[in-house]
């Protein structure tokens, strides 16, 4: 029916305490750009407007160092600077960026060339956010381009030889579920003779990722991931593939090795070489190991070099000037949520870099004389940047500067990090951002974002969503770190798998009574939102906390883990069923149909905003359309947007914008406004 005030305004008609209502929604269906909306109002002018500013920022990412033809070094970044992410280049400290990529597409990856005379940088992009990356060569030279990979499946792992001759990859084009690896020559003037040619293919079983090459050039590290908390280290040398050492916990069980690893650059003689990787091994947490191998021996000295850390190394990188006899390693390590840089001499003792609240990643090293470390800096006041720093000096240097949108960054929230009792006396983290001015009559109200994964983890980071809600809602956001989430040891991570599923969702229930126990927030007013497995968190939570929140909203969300399971990309279900469980398990089938929030969808009794991309690889769109479908039968609102050309989340900014300007709108009238 049409409302007085404009023929696009349309009712839902409910019975309540047996009178017929109607309440307000958008128009039916419309259009706007790629996207398809579905009952979502015309938004404010006044929140647009507020919503400009933080909607403009711009953050860089370090992709790779590079030298100019004349030795002179420069760095490869990623940043937008219309919708997508593409390359620039910058060739000093805070100077001119000179875009190289022009894709419609957002570039995910970008290295340069290690061969300076050459100019050559290869870059990974998929088509429409299907997630099937191909692998292209850009000359800096020529300006030309070329497709190197097949065009089918999807490649990852690119790493060049040192030679600058050769690359590596994975690639599941031959039957879209294995993990091949991939060798390819890269002429200097590829453009001219028709791209790349094959040097091996290496046909594998199973998720394989190439990790480093070696400074000869004669050993791949690859590591084969079994599922998100087993993997191993296996070497690929002139086509044999030979595991590197076999791990074992003495309480048999799994271990992840190779989250991270890359090559010593020391020489050794007999054919020897010495690999710095990440393992749990007999640890909660991701250590910093060394292995000396050869492939003749096997495996010849093995050692840890952070038995002193109680935290996960995420990355390291190690540097050897030449001629020099010693090595500086650089790893980051995660800290309760926080990024610290540490800085490894020789056998000197680690030095800790100081660093702001953040995360720091992308660590790389200029090859030369000098240790210089290129990284990213990400933090609660800084969108992103790309930093150098001189680990002689001990000095770090800016090198981008990116926009916030004309915004204060002082005026930013930083968080505090919390921790709350769950049912069963576990304490879970979550960090709190609060606003600047005072408590409104009752506390402020309460936006929960829950992350996804569930292998994720909430970190302070700059995220203008969540700097809006607090600066423009008024809101307290909680972004809590539930079980299984990474980054406080592998048993925390196990605590939600199979059967115990739910438990992750009990931890909300145990976060809503903190939020009643505080007398600055307040327990009437809460609200959810999150994607991917924080989108199925939210529907549980809206079935068993829903008499306690005002609405939800998810982003590509699982409504129902056997259609997930049954309908994700070939490359990655069994990957997922090793966290949720294997569906083709009469009894587990049994459990994840009565726990999916489409088993239970009567339970949801208030608003929902739900969004999906068209081409999700991950959560295909009938997850969202299934549960859509199910909430409106039962007579409710639920406002909805798909984009078709957008996969797992939203990457173009128009549609990233729009999404926001939903959220922003919902939360106003479904949580402040009622």
């Amino acid at each position: 029916r049409s409302d007085r005030r404009g023929a696009d305004a349309r009712f839902l008609w409910k019975r309540r305490r047996g009178k017929r209502i109607a309440l307000r929604m958008g128009p039916a269906s419309r259009e706007v750009g790629s996207l398809e909306v579905e009952y979502v109002p015309e938004f404010s002018p006044d929140l647009l407007f507020n919503l400009e500013q933080f909607q403009n920022h711009r953050a860089c990412v370090f992709a790779s160092w590079g030298r100019h033809e004349d030795g002179n070094p420069f760095v490869l970044i990623r940043t937008r600077f219309a919708d997508t992410m593409q390359v620039h280049r910058v060739d000093k400290p805070l100077g001119m960026r000179y875009q190289h990529t022009f894709c419609r597409e957002p570039v995910a990856f970008a290295a340069m060339n290690p061969v300076g005379k050459r100019q050559q940088f290869v870059i990974l992009k998929d088509q429409g956010g299907s997630e099937l990356y191909q692998v292209y060569v850009f000359s800096t030279k020529s300006g030309k381009r070329n497709r190197v990979s097949s065009g089918k499946g999807r490649q990852s792992g690119v790493k060049w030889f040192h030679s600058g001759e050769e690359m590596v990859y994975a690639s599941t084009a031959r039957n879209g579920r294995d993990w091949d690896i991939v060798i390819q020559k890269i002429p200097e003037k590829f453009e001219e003779v028709g791209g790349a040619q094959e040097v091996r293919t290496v046909e594998m079983s199973g998720m394989w990722l190439p990790l480093a090459v070696s400074a000869d050039d004669k050993m791949i590290l690859l590591a084969k991931i079994i599922s998100s908390k087993q993997s191993e280290l296996w070497c690929l040398h002139e086509g044999e593939v030979v595991q590197l050492r076999k791990s074992v916990n003495s309480s048999n069980e799994p271990v992840f090795n190779g989250r991270t690893g890359c090559f010593s650059q020391e020489e050794y003689g007999d054919g020897e070489y010495v690999v710095y990787y990440t393992s749990d091994e007999e640890s909660e947490f991701q250590r910093l190991r060394t292995v000396k191998f050869s492939m003749e021996r096997g495996p010849i000295e093995d050692r840890c070099l952070t038995d002193d850390l109680s935290w996960d190394v995420e990355e390291v990188e190690v540097f050897r000037a030449r001629g020099s006899e010693r090595e500086v390693v650089a790893y980051n390590v995660n800290e309760d949520g926080v990024s610290s840089l540490y800085l490894r001499t020789g056998d000197e003792p680690p030095r800790k870099v100081n660093l702001p609240m953040g995360q720091v990643y992308g660590l790389h090293f200029l090859d030369g004389d000098k240790p210089l470390l290129g990284l990213t800096f990400n933090g609660p006041h800084t969108p992103g940047d790309v930093y150098v720093l001189d680990v002689e000096a001990m000095k770090l240097e800016r090198w981008t500067e990116s926009e916030i949108g004309g915004l204060d960054p002082n005026s930013f929230v930083v968080p505090e990090l919390v921790r709350f009792k769950s049912f069963d006396e576990l304490e879970v983290p979550a960090f709190v951002y609060k606003p600047k001015t005072p408590p409104p009559a009752g506390g402020y109200p309460v936006v929960v974002h829950i992350h996804g994964g569930p292998e994720g983890q909430s970190v302070p980071s700059f995220s203008p969503t969540s700097q809006a809600l607090v600066d423009i809602l008024g809101v307290c956001l909680i972004d809590p770190n539930v079980r299984g989430s990474v980054g406080y040891g592998k048993t925390y991570v196990k605590l939600d798998d199979g059967f115990k599923r739910e438990d992750s969702v009990k931890d909300i229930g145990a976060l809503l009574d903190w939020v009643s126990a505080q007398s600055d927030l307040n327990p009437e007013r809460v609200a959810l939102f999150g994607g991917s497995y924080g989108g199925y968190m939210v529907l549980a939570c809206m079935i068993h906390y829903g008499d306690r929140l005002m609405c939800g909203a998810e982003i590509v969300g699982i409504s129902n883990f056997v259609t997930f399971l049954e309908n994700t990309s070939d490359y990655r279900r069994d990957h997922r069923r090793e966290e949720y469980g294997d569906e083709r398990d009469k009894d587990m089938r049994e459990f994840l149909h009565k726990i999916s929030p489409l088993t239970n969808v009567e339970m949801i009794r208030k608003p929902m905003l739900i969004a999906q991309g068209k081409n999700d690889p991950r959560v295909p769109e009938s997850e969202s359309i299934q549960i859509r479908d199910a909430i409106r039968e039962k007579g409710l609102n639920v406002w909805y947007i798909v984009a078709k050309d957008e996969g797992h989340g939203f990457r173009r900014k128009g549609n990233r914008d729009f999404w926001n300007a939903a959220l922003f709108t919902f939360f106003n009238e479904f949580l402040i406004a009622k």
